[in-house]
């Protein structure tokens, strides 16, 4: 089970958050790659899992290294992306965020660039889909994704993250 939603991360080097909702389709991809992670047992790595991107500057204070994951709309379904996000903002990011209504990864972020709470290192894996239908299942190759976001994410915390092939032999699949 993820981490509840709103609790610091003071003692993690790492924290690695799943985005979406497990009853709406592709939306789940987040919180299953946080669940093939979890498989893992990283030392110093704290998971979460939040149904929505409101929230997320409360979950990686105090750590250094931040890896969020959620669907994407756009490619083919099952594509994996990488953005560095402590760096350069998202295509489309607003320069400027005026409001914390309708919040998305992109607002969350740039509102924290804004106010200089970014962590050091923020990566934002994505997963694209197509079917986000309350009460959807995910699609299969949405679901055949996980193992290679999961290790992505991995990748990504480098050597807090341990192995990456383990995520391989141990996510779902």
């Amino acid at each position: 089970m993820a981490d509840p939603p709103g609790q610091a991360a003071e003692s993690a080097d790492a924290v690695v958050v799943g985005l979406g909702h497990p009853d709406r389709g592709d939306d789940a991809v987040g919180p299953l790659v946080v669940e093939a992670v979890r498989a893992l047992d990283l030392p110093g790595v704290r998971l979460a899992v939040l149904p929505e991107p409101t929230g997320l500057d409360q979950l990686w204070a105090g750590a250094a290294r931040v890896v969020v994951v959620d669907a994407a709309i756009g490619g083919p379904p099952g594509e994996l992306g990488v953005h560095d996000l402590a760096t350069t903002p998202l295509p489309g990011s607003s320069a400027t965020v005026t409001s914390s209504h309708g919040m998305t990864v992109e607002s969350v972020v740039e509102l924290a660039r804004q106010l200089g709470r970014l962590p050091g290192e923020l990566s934002l894996v994505t997963v694209a889909g197509v079917s986000f239908e309350l009460g959807a299942a995910p699609r299969q190759d949405v679901l055949d994704a996980v193992p290679a976001a999961a290790a992505q994410v991995v990748r990504l915390l480098g050597p807090t993250g341990g192995d990456a092939a383990a995520v391989r032999r141990e996510g779902p699949g």
